[in-house]
């Protein structure tokens, strides 16, 4: 006799195969769950990370977690590695996509932890609101479930150019000083 956890795996399981949403019954892509059922699913699982959260427990199974910490030891170990290992490598995919850890702007070579995909036109807050994604893994995740796309105007910069564009209206410090000598 199978476990109620067993039947449950069962059913998603056959529903995936058939593109069909467990919650609902509607058709899916090739997600699990179909576009409302995924926003519902987000939702509640904000909601119980905030509430959990309030109250000091785990995040993420509801156990006590340590003062001061959202997360248990047990899942503080399993999510930091094995979230911190796919966003390493959807960050250097995607570096690597847009031509590989060297500042377009001032020629910096190093680690790739320096560096950062910029938009070349100033308007990446309004492009990430278009695709309703947050900067960062969220970004990195979207290039790579895009293919890449090479009509965005991207470039890699280090972050001392990145962030100087910020402070110096969009244009690098290292352009303003090439402009005035």
């Amino acid at each position: 006799m199978k476990t109620k956890a067993q039947q449950q795996r069962d059913y998603v399981d056959r529903c995936r195969k058939n593109n069909i949403c467990p919650r609902c019954g509607g058709k899916t892509d090739d997600r699990l769950y179909c576009g409302n059922c995924n926003i519902l699913r987000n939702k509640e699982s904000r909601d119980r990370r905030k509430i959990r959260k309030k109250k000091g427990l785990c995040i993420v199974c509801g156990e006590v977690s340590e003062i001061g910490k959202t997360r248990c030891k047990g899942c503080g170990r399993k999510g930091n590695t094995s979230q911190s290992q796919s966003r390493l490598h959807d960050k250097l995919e995607a570096l690597n996509a847009y031509g590989g850890c060297v500042c377009a702007c001032c020629g910096f070579t190093g680690h790739h932890s320096f560096f950062a995909i910029d938009h070349k036109n100033n308007d990446g807050s309004k492009h990430r609101d278009k695709i309703n994604v947050d900067a960062g893994s969220q970004f990195y995740y979207w290039l790579k479930k895009n293919n890449y796309p090479k009509n965005l105007g991207l470039q890699i910069l280090c972050h001392s150019c990145n962030g100087s564009k910020l402070v110096c209206g969009g244009i690098c410090a290292h352009k303003l000083e090439r402009k005035t000598t």
